[in-house]
């Protein structure tokens, strides 16, 4: 941003040349940079549209299915929604701000979500936080439309305006977070925010009861895909998503896990600027100012839920970023009250991540050969055609008859890069879960090939097989980048029901 004076604020010609250098920035990125693991993954389910999946709700599938008949095999179709949702969660934060304030907070509030790293990074990669950041952004906007007042707004609607005149924007909202909750269970936090507000604003209470009583049953129906799923497959993403969220599993200690959490939040929205987030959001708690109320609350719901999460098992700093959404509206509204060191702070490390980029678009555009110490998950991004070249080859090498994953992750790599392939990919462990639509049976008896990555997971797939031999051991290598090693093995006799233990082969395997 540039250097404001007091009373001045961004202007609006330096909010969209910024706007439209970073999406073009995303573009490139987009177009250099391989699927990583998950992407393939989300997109081995688009190919199989159901009504929800094993982790998360559908949405995300959805959207690359549409796309798929115009993009093809390409990294388009998993590329194409991040670019249009990464635009329009900055363009909504600025229409917000602008209506809550004025066009120069606007302005400001949609540069800091347009340069936040945590949320700029869902303008990049397709996961299910990438429509659901637009979802919650639209939900926001049509909320703070069904509740203003002439004395929060000017030129807004009238306070003493029935509220039947209201009741489109309550339904927008409710859509939006029927559209949400497809894309991500954690749309149920943004009723936690209404909650929030119904318990701090009396003379509210009966209008926030009514407007969220049908914007929640508009949300609901949008909702009964993932419900019939569920109640298909024994409860099984419902009950993984809430043992994944407070189960305790890999936690160290409470205080451990709620430290981990406050440091990658600062992270994720660089220190600078996310501690500020935070102090401007400590005050957001007076009744009389509805405005920091209605931010606060959307803030607060988020972070105190997940906070509790961190108390009892590891929680993902990218899992409450969409408080930053708010947080960063609130920020903007502030601004000028902060002194000139701290925003001259904010502002450098903002532009950090900017120019990361660009240093990482030349690392892996450059065409000679790089000794630069490995970067740490690049390998993720740019290493996938080279993986599955060796997964194919070993694979014609063995005449297997389909290929056994013990992590989907790499069956889903496979998956994209190979699609001659997707008819023979089988995941052992949770498979029947994650991917309904493959038949193990049809494999019974056959002989496959084990595809692993350590001697840990194989053990975990040799009970499928009444033996298994090991082939051999793939190092894939390239310059900068972390090298990958696949271990390989031949497995005979597939049982899809694991019987037996298959421990008389133990010895076999390790060599």
């Amino acid at each position: 941003m540039a250097q404001e004076k007091p009373g001045q604020g961004v202007d609006t010609g330096l909010f969209w040349q910024l706007f439209i250098f970073i999406t073009l920035l995303k573009v490139v990125l987009a177009w250099r940079l391989e699927p990583c693991y998950d992407e393939g993954y989300y997109f081995f389910w688009s190919v199989f549209p159901q009504l929800s999946y094993f982790d998360h709700p559908p949405l995300t599938a959805w959207a690359m299915a549409a796309v798929h008949s115009f993009f093809g095999d390409t990294v388009w179709t998993i590329r194409f929604w991040p670019l249009v949702g990464g635009s329009l969660v900055p363009l909504f934060g600025r229409a917000l701000a602008s209506r809550m304030y004025d066009r120069r907070v606007g302005n400001r509030a949609g540069l800091f979500l347009l340069l936040l790293p945590g949320l700029a990074g869902a303008g990049i990669i397709m996961t299910p936080d990438t429509l659901f950041a637009v979802a919650w952004a639209v939900a926001l906007y049509c909320l703070w439309r069904a509740l203003e007042r002439p004395e929060i707004t000017p030129g807004g609607a009238d306070g003493v305006r029935c509220f039947r005149s209201r009741w489109l924007w309550w339904i927008a909202m409710g859509a939006s977070a029927g559209v949400g909750l497809l894309s991500k269970y954690n749309m149920i936090l943004f009723f936690g925010g209404l909650a929030y507000l119904w318990l701090l604003q009396r003379d509210r209470r009966m209008e926030l009861f009514v407007g969220t009583f049908a914007a929640g049953l508009v949300a609901l129906l949008f909702f009964l895909p993932v419900i019939l799923w569920n109640s298909q497959h024994d409860w099984a993403s419902f009950r993984f998503q809430l043992g994944h969220g407070f189960s305790g599993k890999g936690q160290m200690s409470p205080v451990v896990g709620l430290l981990e959490l406050l440091g990658g939040l600062l992270l994720v929205s660089t220190p600078v600027l996310g501690a500020m987030v935070f102090r401007s959001a400590a005050g957001a708690w007076d009744i009389n100012n509805f405005r920091k109320l209605f931010l606060g609350a959307f803030f607060w719901a988020v972070i105190l839920l997940f906070s509790f999460s961190a108390l009892r098992s590891h929680v993902e700093p990218n899992w409450p970023m969409l408080a930053f959404f708010t947080g960063a509206i609130l920020l903007a509204s502030e601004w000028e009250r902060y002194s000139r060191g701290w925003r001259r702070a904010a502002q450098i490390v903002l532009y950090l991540p900017i120019l990361m980029s660009l240093a990482l678009l030349l690392y892996i555009s450059s065409p000679l050969p790089l000794s630069a110490p490995a970067l740490p998950r690049l390998e993720e991004f740019v290493g996938g055609r080279a993986v599955v070249a060796a997964v194919t080859d070993v694979k014609r090498q063995t005449g297997a008859d389909f290929l056994c994953f013990s992590r989907h992750q790499l069956l889903g790599r496979v998956a994209f890069f190979a699609p001659e392939l997707r008819s023979r990919l089988l995941l052992a462990d949770r498979g029947r879960s994650r991917f309904p639509w493959i038949d193990e049976t049809q494999w019974a008896g056959h002989r496959g090939l084990i595809v692993v990555k350590s001697f840990a997971q194989v053990r975990s797939i040799r009970r499928y097989f009444v033996r298994i031999e090991p082939v051999g051991i793939r190092r894939i290598s390239q310059p900068g980048i972390k090298s990958e090693v696949l271990y390989f093995y031949n497995g005979i006799g597939f049982r899809p029901n694991g019987a037996g233990t298959g421990l008389e082969n133990s010895e076999e395997v390790r060599k």
